[in-house]
């Protein structure tokens, strides 16, 4: 609690003193609160990259109907599909970069364009 001299001190001051002494108090908290929520973002980060290999490790079961599924959708020549095999397409590199070798993805995908 401000003694009496801090009063009369901010008082002679104004509204500035007032706003200076405010920040000053706060900026701990704020430092706090940034530490908490850059610790939540890295936790639900990992979560999402956990889900994202858990996914990704399933598609690796059978790379076949992965290819086959990429190539269907960009055989229907409308944008939307097109959207789709490009994502369809990411997640095969993926597979390819966690299960197996990116060399293997490339001579694939030059064998499908083919």
């Amino acid at each position: 609690m401000p003694s009496s001299a801090n009063n009369s001190r901010l008082k002679n001051q104004g509204c500035g003193a007032l706003l200076q002494s405010l920040g000053n108090w706060r900026r701990p908290l704020l430092k706090r609160e940034n530490r908490q929520e850059a610790v939540w973002r890295k936790k639900v980060q990992a979560e999402r990259q956990a889900r994202r290999e858990t996914y990704l490790r399933a598609r690796a079961a059978d790379f076949d109907p992965c290819w086959q599924g990429a190539d269907k959708l960009a055989e229907r020549g409308v944008a939307s599909a097109y959207d789709e095999a490009k994502r369809a397409l990411v997640d095969l590199s993926d597979v390819y970069a966690l299960c197996a070798a990116r060399a293997d993805f490339d001579q694939k995908r030059v064998l499908t364009v083919m």
